[in-house]
Order: C-alpha cells, then sequence, then structure tokens
C-alpha cells in the first residue's frame, strides 16, 4: 500500500493528507476487528464454511464465491501498480502485458506448494521494507518542511465526496487474511492481537510515505507525481554510495512485496472456490485468480486500469467488506449462533 495510499490520499486530501491516511488507518483496524473476531467464533473453519452455517448453505456459497471474484480483481490493482512502476523503468521495450503475466506466474509460484513454504519468506521480505525504510527516511529529514503540512488541523482541503478519498478508506485490507488463515493458527486470540499491532506497524510506514512526499514536495507538487513516494526518495544523492539511484532499490523492494502479498490473495481466493466447489485442491482457484488479476492488466486500456477500474476494485471491495461482515454479525446474533458452544459451531 505504500505504492497506492500516497496517490489517493494526496490527491483526497492535499496538505491535509495525512489525516486521511489517520482515517484510512482506523477504518482498516476496524475491518480487522470485525473479521478477526467473526473467524475467532468458528476457530476451525474458512470463511467459506462458517458463513454457510450462518446465512445457509447456498447463499454462503454464493456469498464466498463473489468475494473470491472480488479478491482476485483486487488483486489486479495492486498487479497494475507493479506494473506501472516497472514499464519504463527496469524494462523500457517489453510490453505491458507480457510484465503482468510474468508478475502473474511468479504470484502462483510463491504459493503453489503450500502456506508453509510461502510463509518462510515473510521475514526476508520483511527486513528488505525495514532496511528501505531505515535508510531513506533518515536520509531525507534535510528534504523536508513541516511548513507545507500548516495549519496542519484545519481539513477543508479533504474531499469526502470525492473516489480517491473513499479509495484510500478501503485501501488498506490486512483483513482479508485472518478469513482464511485462522484455522491453521493454533492460538487465534494471541494471533489477531498481533495481528492488530503489526496492523498499526504497517500503517505507520504508509503514514510515513504519505506526510514525507508533502513535506518535500508540497501539496501540489506531491499530487502532480502519480507516485509520491518512489518519486521522494529520488532526491536522495549519497556521495561515494556503491549505487548510483537508491530509489531503484526502494523500488524493487516494494514490488517484491507487492508481489508477495498478490501471491496469499491468490492462495485466499483459491481456497473459497475450493470450498464453495466442495474441492480439495486449491491450486485451480489459485490459477483462476491469477487470471482474474492479470486479464484486466491485458484487456483494458492503461488509461482505464490506472484510474476508473483501479478505483472501482477498491471501492467494491471497501463495500463489500462494509456490508457482508456487519450483516454476518448481524445474523449471527439474530439467529442466536452466539449462544452455541464453539465446538458446535466449528463440527
Amino acid at each position: 500500500m505504500i505504492l497506492l495510499l500516497p496517490t489517493v490520499a494526496v490527491e483526497a486530501g492535499g496538505r491535509a493528507a495525512w489525516m486521511v491516511a489517520v482515517v484510512s488507518g482506523v477504518s482498516g483496524f476496524v475491518m480487522l476487528i470485525l473479521v478477526g473476531k467473526l473467524a475467532q467464533r468458528f476457530p476451525r473453519l474458512t470463511f467459506p464454511e462458517y458463513a454457510s452455517i450462518i446465512l445457509g448453505k447456498w447463499p454462503g456459497k454464493v456469498l464466498s464465491f463473489l468475494l473470491a471474484v472480488n479478491f482476485g480483481l483486487n488483486a489486479s490493482v495492486d498487479l497494475g501498480v507493479a506494473v506501472k512502476n516497472l514499464e519504463g523503468i527496469y524494462f523500457v521495450t517489453t510490453p505491458p502485458w507480457v510484465i503482468a503475466v510474468l508478475l502473474g506466474l511468479i504470484g502462483l509460484s510463491v504459493t503453489w506448494f503450500g502456506l508453509v513454504h510461502s510463509a518462510r519468506l515473510a521475514p526476508l521480505l520483511l527486513f528488505m521494507l525495514l532496511l528501505t525504510f531505515l535508510t531513506t527516511f533518515p536520509l531525507m529529514i534535510h528534504w523536508m518542511r513541516p511548513g507545507y503540512l500548516i495549519p496542519l488541523l484545519d481539513f477543508s482541503p479533504i474531499d469526502l465526496s470525492s473516489r480517491p478519498f473513499w479509495v484510500a478508506v478501503g485501501v488498506i485490507r490486512a483483513a482479508l487474511f485472518p478469513v482464511v488463515f485462522m484455522p491453521y493458527i493454533a492460538e487465534p486470540k494471541k494471533a489477531l492481537r498481533i495481528l492488530g499491532w503489526a496492523h498499526w506497524v504497517g500503517w505507520l510506514g504508509d503514514f510515513l510515505a504519505v506526510v514525507v512526499p508533502v513535506m518535500v514536495f508540497g501539496p501540489v507538487g506531491a499530487a502532480t507525481v502519480s507516485q509520491p513516494f518512489p518519486f521522494v526518495i529520488a532526491v536522495l544523492r549519497l556521495p561515494n554510495f556503491p549505487f548510483e539511484r537508491i530509489e531503484m532499490l526502494a523500488r524493487l523492494a516494494f514490488h517484491i512485496n507487492t508481489i508477495y502479498a498478490v501471491a496469499n490473495i491468490y492462495f485466499v481466493g483459491g481456497l473459497f472456490f475450493a470450498k464453495v466447489f466442495n474441492s480439495k485442491w486449491v491450486r485451480p482457484g489459485m490459477v483462476v485468480m491469477a487470471a482474474l488479476s492479470v486479464a484486466p492488466l491485458i484487456l483494458l486500456p492503461s488509461a482505464v486500469r490506472a484510474t476508473d477500474f483501479a478505483y472501482g476494485s477498491v471501492l467494491r471491495g471497501l463495500v463489500a467488506g462494509g456490508v457482508t461482515f456487519p450483516l454476518l454479525w448481524v445474523v449471527y446474533w439474530v439467529r442466536g449462533l452466539h449462544r452455541r458452544p464453539k465446538s458446535a459451531a466449528s463440527a
């Protein structure tokens, strides 16, 4: 989200983009609690399984199928951000559709052999991001002008009716993972607590990625670049540093982590499809997810992908999460399922 949130937050809020980032973090945390707490009520079941218990067999299957399709379309937005950054920078003459297919195949390969194998990559990728932040933010202090944020508490620049604002509100999607991963976790309560802290640690990186470009370029200047944070790193020039352009290292770290996130979304959707169709095989569903994420990048013009399609996908995800899980909670309580012991619910 470091590549996407700064763009929409600056467009929606100008110098008040920091407040848009705060709203995004709060909304993501609320969704995480809604999703995680519901998953805890069914500790050994995946979302398609307990959605069928709450809503009934076929409504639960239909809902799970629609959410899986939505996951695939949202993954296309993440892939599109990566393609846009790689095109013309790392790959000058390569057609964008080739880059999209390649990234989709890489995403498939990451989770093809299961969660355990993909999880082993997480510490390395986290280290890459931490190293990127620790080597760039301190060096950019010289370029920051806090005056660009003043008056700090004037929120009038925020356009509450704009698409960028609502995309920013729904762009942090960490709540996606408790939907599927809770049954694989030995201590769900502890895991949700850790995930809550992890949400805010990750959000801090997003927040800095929003605020720093505004303090370096100003609100107008930050709004003129398609992705403010990678561009702001380009102001760094380190004498006697082995790498001529340090922002390329940052871009590489972000892109690798983007593909890792997309790979996990493939697994989530693949498991949803498997449960919906009563199959033991997750991989066919993962292939479908990869196709859903790559197809728009091949079939749609780049201008549409960058605006209407990207905004539409994230907004649909916001609506899906903002409607689905409150509705499930209401039905859960109305039907009296909260009175059943967890062991019965899991059975």
